[in-house]
């Protein structure tokens, strides 16, 4: 069943025209700008979208240019890592392929107050997410 539910939201998000998804994204930003701003963080944990996710870049970008340090996830050998990122900074493939600040840098979860933006293919009523079936989150 979730297999079907992850092709069925991946067509839909796929299907969205260019004017929905920047409006979608839009929404997004605001949001994330409020809730960081008003739960006091001093960082954000985020991800850079993949083709049919939420494109949160721009979201990501203004909480640099507001001061709050951004970390993007990175895949190693090892497990999940987290690296700094700006908005020029150079990407390349993690351990699973997926564009990431480079595993050099990469550490583990900061201290102090943050947020965590999580990407999901679709959520219930109840808040229940529907990730790619990874695990990673």
């Amino acid at each position: 069943m979730k297999k079907q539910i992850r092709s069925d939201v991946r067509r839909r998000i796929l299907a969205m025209d260019r004017q929905a998804r920047l409006r979608a994204e839009g929404v997004l930003g605001d949001l994330v700008a409020r809730i960081a701003d008003g739960f006091g963080a001093g960082f954000v944990l985020g991800y850079l979208a993949l083709a049919d996710e939420a494109r949160i870049d721009g979201a990501l970008a203004a909480q640099v240019a507001a001061g709050r340090r951004v970390l993007l996830p990175v895949s190693t050998p090892g497990g999940l890592r987290f690296g700094a990122w700006s908005p020029m900074q150079p990407l390349a493939p993690d351990h699973e392929g997926v564009l990431a600040p480079e595993a050099g840098g990469a550490e583990g979860l900061p201290a102090g107050r943050g947020i965590l933006l999580v990407p999901g293919r679709a959520f219930d009523a109840a808040g229940h997410r529907l990730g790619r079936g990874g695990g990673y989150y």
